[in-house]
C-alpha cells in the first residue's frame, strides 16, 4: 500500500530488450538527459538476452527484471505491468529498446496522457504513430506499410476506429488498462499488436493516437527481421479471430 501511495501519479518507463547491448546503453543515457526524473521511474525487462544487455543497464544504476528464459516481446512487457502494478504506477510508458523511438515522444505521451476525450473522461491507451500527419520517421519498405494497412483495415471493420500504427511499441498506458493485461488471458506473449488493441476498443476501453518521432535503427536486428514478417502475420490471421470471438463471448456473459 505503501508503494501504491508514493506511485499512483507517477509514470513507469518500461523498455522490454533482447539483444539490444550495443543500443539501450544510449537510450538510457537519452532518457537521463530528458527533465522527467521527478515523475518517471525506470524498468527494463531482459527477454533472454545472450549479449551485454543487462550489465550495460545494470552498471547504469537502472532495475532490471531478466527474463533469462526469453519467453517473448510480449511477456516482457506483461512483466512490467505486473511490476508496475505492484508498485502502484499511475502509468506506464513503454518504448522499444533500439533506439527508434526519440526521447523526445516521452514528454509529448505525458501530456497527451492528461488531455480528455469529448465527454470529459481520460484517454487508457495513446499510441505513438508514424504514419500520422506530423510524424517524424524513417522510410518503412512497402511490403511492411501494406500490412500495416491491412491491420489498420481489420481494426476498423472490428471496431469502427482508425488506428494507423496498430504495430507501435511506443505507446502510454492508463493503470486501470495496464491492470487489464496482467488478467490471464489478456495479452500475447509473441505479438501483442492489433489483435490486443481490437480487444481492448471492443471492452470499451478509450484509445487515441498521436504523431511521434521515430528513427531507423542503428545496430542489430529487430523483432520483423528476415522472415518473421510471415510468421507475424501468420500469428495475427489466428490471433485476431480468436480475441474478437473471446471478446463476443465476453460481452454476452456480461450482457
Amino acid at each position: 500500500m505503501e508503494a501504491e501511495n508514493k506511485n499512483k501519479n507517477r509514470i513507469l518507463i518500461l523498455i522490454p530488450a533482447h539483444n539490444e547491448g550495443k543500443n539501450i546503453g544510449r537510450v538510457l543515457e537519452e532518457i537521463r538527459s530528458c527533465d522527467i526524473a521527478d515523475v518517471c521511474g525506470i524498468l527494463v525487462i531482459n527477454d533472454g538476452s545472450k549479449d551485454t544487455t543487462v550489465r550495460e543497464v545494470v552498471n547504469r544504476g537502472y532495475t532490471c527484471i531478466d527474463n533469462t528464459s526469453g519467453r517473448g516481446y510480449g511477456s516482457a512487457l506483461k512483466a512490467g505491468y505486473k511490476y508496475a502494478f505492484f508498485h502502484g504506477y499511475g502509468h506506464v510508458l513503454q518504448m522499444d529498446a533500439d533506439g527508434q523511438h526519440d526521447v523526445s515522444n516521452i514528454e509529448t505521451l505525458i501530456e497527451a496522457s492528461l488531455e480528455c476525450d469529448e465527454s470529459g473522461k481520460g484517454w487508457d491507451i495513446i499510441i505513438g504513430s508514424r504514419y500520422m500527419e506530423g510524424s517524424v520517421t524513417y522510410p518503412v519498405s512497402a511490403v511492411r506499410r501494406a500490412a500495416v494497412r491491412f491491420l489498420s483495415l481489420v481494426i476498423r471493420l472490428a471496431t469502427g476506429q482508425v488506428i494507423t500504427d496498430p504495430t507501435s511499441g511506443l505507446q502510454i498506458i492508463r493503470r486501470r488498462a495496464y491492470k487489464y493485461y496482467t488478467l490471464p488471458g489478456r495479452f500475447d506473449d509473441d505479438y501483442p499488436d492489433a489483435n490486443i488493441l481490437i480487444q481492448m476498443l471492443l471492452a470499451g476501453f478509450r484509445v487515441k493516437e498521436i504523431p511521434a518521432v521515430m528513427h531507423e535503427r542503428k545496430e542489430g536486428h529487430g523483432m520483423h527481421a528476415g522472415f518473421r514478417p510471415v510468421l507475424y502475420m501468420l500469428k495475427m490471421s489466428v490471433a485476431i479471430p480468436r480475441v474478437m470471438l473471446k471478446s463476443r463471448r465476453r460481452r454476452r456473459r456480461e450482457g
